[in-house]
């Protein structure tokens, strides 16, 4: 069996058997600690501060990967490329110019194609 919905970290399982009569017993509890292998990416704080943005990243792709910062507009307003050599890293992304107060998009594209959208608040 597996659990499509279950979250990151301890899960806990048992299994209902039925008999032919209807009778029905449970098994003993099964502990999984579910960890997972997709890339994913945080940003804290959000809202973000002095024109930085905190990205906590884990699982990634070695390699080359791009981030851009899109306005409401969607324009381009800071783009960068990182050699990630840590799978797990702490990446602050510090634009050139300083950007106003406002929600914008940050997209991640990774060594691999794939990208990652990320909605996020300078302010």
């Amino acid at each position: 069996y597996l659990d499509s919905m279950a979250s990151q970290g301890m899960n806990f399982y048992r299994i209902q058997s039925i008999e032919a009569n209807g009778a029905f017993n449970y098994s003993t509890m099964a502990k999984v600690n579910a960890i997972s292998t997709q890339p994913n990416f945080l940003v804290s704080p959000n809202p973000c501060i002095n024109n930085t943005i905190n990205l906590v990243c884990n699982n990634l792709i070695l390699g080359k990967h791009q981030f851009e910062i899109i306005n409401n507009l969607g324009q381009v307003v800071h783009k960068e490329i990182r050699n990630i050599t840590n799978s797990n890293a702490q990446i602050a992304l510090k634009p050139r110019i300083i950007l106003p107060e406002s929600a914008y998009v940050l997209k991640i594209t990774m060594a691999n194609g794939a990208q990652c959208i990320i909605r996020l608040k300078l302010g």
